[in-house]
């Protein structure tokens, strides 16, 4: 289904075209197994279209119905349940989709032979096993081109940015970290790189999906819930499942909070809601508006307040903006009330309106200790252990009015909007760190990269290795003159050589006596 392209440094192969000329659909899939050709199948998939710096052009990711259940071992992988994919599309309806975003562009994959053996089957179902497209391995990319320790998608991305993937085994979240990996590799590499000749037809047109079943994450480490959600697709979100959504959202803001247990109902609700980033935000504007043009009186200082927390935990914190100015002059003061006084609650009340926070227990982080009695405040044990002041409630707000009066001016600026574009390219990269000195064929690298064929396709472009060389002309050829194997390197030659990739391109041509 896709024939391979290679990345290749500049004048490394004839006819070769500019990377940077062409657009990728970097394609990961997860799968209820490992074969097949024993009838396993896609059970989620994510598409990411970008150009070469990186710019996401569109994204496409859904749990798939697979019609039959995953094995154990594949669920302890991905942890995709029946449950999950039950009520998802299956691949015919979203097969137009994925061919789209792979048409007219390089297919780019981190171990492409897997992804290649499972979307031929599943085009082969549909009456398409013919379809041709070119196809890009990153991991046989960074092979040739970065010396890592290893070249698994996580210990690219950790070699690459210094940090490991947010999330692994997640067909979206391989997919952008492979993008990310690409466009990183393009944008940054020390020497020009170029694509193995290339042609990018267009494939056939199907109906466009018309849903699509986003895997929930919950609001997960990065704090949002769009943060596993699709970037931006031209599918519309489910209107059952974004008024259920919008429901429960509206209901939370009601309340003035998000828990943890909405969190969790709001994260259960989004994939049937079938949304991508921006229209998950464009439901977060219209429920938070909506909420607060319902109020029949301007919001109170401390209503504000919580409108903009709830603004800033919807990712949209832009709308803050449209809340009257909330007094913050004493935001970082903590009182503690003791009594029941009216004084005493006259006084917090009053600095609330000007940002302060009041506790009923005595820490060490309170600022000062409000209270109609005290002396008899003064012998508490708390205070004494932490060394508090104590005031009453008139010395406490003469105290307050000069930190008001003293505070400086502070203009509230709202954050700007959510971005509407997305660039996958690591910021810092390592690239230059990796970089080899001599790049590695990939005829060599294009198979099991296991010690000994590494060892082998480093000796064969290193000028000091004077028993193995590598050519391209007039054919692929590795050239190995057994007469000058080094004894320590014998045995490691014979298992590069068993697990050398046995392509009818590569030729192996042996010189001079060859040793067992």
């Amino acid at each position: 289904m896709f024939s391979p392209v290679y990345l290749v440094r500049d004048g490394g192969a004839p006819q070769a075209v500019d990377a940077h000329s062409i657009e990728y659909a970097v394609v990961d899939v997860e799968t209820t197994g490992l074969d097949p050709a024993r009838g396993h199948r896609v059970c989620e998939i994510a598409v990411v279209r970008m150009r070469s710096d990186g710019s996401v052009l569109e994204e496409f990711s859904t749990l798939v119905n697979p019609q039959r259940a995953s094995t154990r071992e594949a669920r302890e992988v991905h942890n995709i349940s029946e449950a999950e994919t039950s009520s998802a599309p299956l691949f015919s309806e979203i097969a137009g989709t994925v061919l789209r975003l792979m048409s007219s562009a390089v297919v780019v994959a981190h171990n492409l032979p897997f992804e290649r053996a499972f979307l031929r089957a599943e085009f082969e179902r549909l009456g398409l096993g013919s379809l041709q497209a070119p196809g890009l391995c990153t991991k046989v990319a960074f092979r040739c081109q970065s010396e890592f320790l290893g070249y698994k998608l996580m210990g690219v991305v950790k070699s690459l940015s210094g940090e490991w993937p947010w999330v692994n085994h997640s067909a979206l979240g391989d997919a952008r970290s492979t993008a990310s990996s690409l466009a990183t590799l393009l944008m940054s590499a020390p020497d020009r790189l170029c694509l193995t000749s290339v042609s990018t037809p267009a494939l056939p047109a199907l109906p466009e999906a018309r849903r699509m079943k986003p895997r929930g994450f919950g609001w997960g480490k990065r704090g949002a819930l769009q943060a596993y959600l699709p970037f931006s697709s031209r599918i519309a979100p489910d209107p059952e499942g974004a008024r259920e959504y919008e429901r429960l959202l509206a209901h939370v803001i009601a309340r003035g909070q998000i828990t943890n247990a909405a969190i969790d109902e709001l994260a259960e609700a989004v994939p049937a809601a079938g949304y991508d980033q921006q229209s998950l935000l464009a439901a977060h504007r219209n429920v938070w508006r909506t909420a607060r043009t319902t109020d029949p009186e301007p919001p109170t200082d401390s209503l504000s307040r919580t409108y903009r927390m709830l603004a800033e935990r919807l990712r949209v914190p832009e709308l803050a903006a449209e809340l009257p100015r909330i007094r913050d002059e004493l935001r970082h003061v903590r009182l503690a009330a003791v009594g029941d006084a009216p004084s005493v609650t006259a006084l917090t009340g009053w600095a609330t309106r000007y940002g302060a926070s009041v506790y009923k227990t005595l820490s060490p982080s309170v600022t000062m200790v409000v209270t109609a009695d005290p002396e008899r405040a003064a012998r508490r044990k708390p205070v004494q252990e932490h060394g508090l002041v104590v005031r009453t409630p008139r010395e406490a707000e003469a105290e307050l009015r000069r930190l008001i009066e003293a505070a400086p001016v502070r203009a509230q600026v709202s954050p700007p909007p959510a971005s509407t574009s997305l660039n996958l390219v690591f910021p810092n990269p390592l690239t230059a760190e990796s970089w080899r000195t001599r790049e590695l064929p990939y005829e060599l690298c294009d198979g099991e990269f296991v010690r000994p064929v590494r060892q082998l396709a480093e000796h064969a472009v290193n000028p000091a290795v004077s028993w193995v060389h590598f050519s391209r002309t007039p054919q692929p050829t590795l050239v190995i003159d057994h007469r000058r194997v080094p004894e320590s390197s014998r045995w490691d030659l014979d298992d590069a050589l068993h697990y050398l990739p046995k392509e009818p391109q590569l030729k192996v041509r042996h010189e001079g006596r060859r040793q067992r």
